[in-house]
């Protein structure tokens, strides 16, 4: 099972493609579309796509103002479609409250209980002055900035990347904030634990933090697995990234 884009003429069309290995049957739907199920929305674009293990949820971000009746915003969204249902749901808002920023970047738990995007939006989960990790319970709707130290504090600057593990209770991201414990050379890289509230700098390894930029994270199922791009000297056998 897998996800994909079909971009044409600046249009981007988010597909979910589901291949039946007994039959060889490839089918596809059609996830970023209007609530009649007609059409691509608008001429704007709908990328950035991300799949739950079973195949069930897509999550993706769009610029579109036609996937849901009354969301007439000129900012980016995050959407889930349901392909049991055919149906999309905004996840970018708490309730009736619609996030009143940009919201990108995102990614679904292989169990497909949480999502994680970036955003800069003041009225979801409190007060962020630049864009965090915000984390959705898709069945509670509740939302958490996770893009914190274990003591509360939000990062002070952007985060770039993230990914999160496949039961949703680690989150790797990508910043170079200095108030996380450790004073980055360039972007670092974190892994947050929901369960314990502890952040752990990946990026920093026994033989000391980083001395280049790591970018780029990805968290394996489990949890327990990180990889990311780095040009650092100091991880050991290590020479050109």
């Amino acid at each position: 099972v897998r996800s994909t884009m079909l971009r044409t003429n600046l249009l981007a069309v988010v597909l979910l493609i589901l291949w039946i290995n007994s039959s060889l049957a490839i089918n596809v739907y059609l996830a970023s579309k209007k609530p009649d199920g007609s059409g691509v929305s608008n001429s704007k674009p709908s990328t950035n796509p991300d799949i739950s293990f079973d195949g069930k949820y897509v999550v993706y971000e769009s610029q579109a103002n036609d996937i849901l009746n009354g969301i007439n915003y000129d900012n980016t969204f995050v959407y889930l479609f349901n392909r049991e249902d055919d149906s999309n749901e905004l996840v970018s808002a708490d309730g009736f409250t619609i996030a009143n920023h940009n919201s990108t970047n995102p990614k679904i738990s292989g169990d497909g209980n949480y999502i994680i995007f970036l955003s800069a939006a003041t009225n979801l989960a409190g007060s962020v002055s630049n864009y965090m990790v915000f984390r959705k319970n898709v069945k509670s709707g509740a939302f958490s900035v996770v893009s914190t130290t274990s003591g509360g504090s939000k990062a002070n600057t952007d985060v770039i990347a993230i990914d999160i593990n496949y039961s949703g209770d680690g989150v790797v991201f990508e910043s170079n904030a200095t108030n996380l414990g450790v004073s980055p050379v360039g972007n670092y890289i974190y892994l947050k634990n929901i369960t314990d509230s502890s952040l752990v700098c990946v990026s920093c390894p026994s033989t000391g933090n980083a001395d280049q930029a790591t970018t780029n994270p990805h968290i394996n199922g489990a949890g327990d697995m990180i990889v990311f791009e780095s040009t650092a000297s100091n991880f050991g056998n290590v020479t050109n990234g």
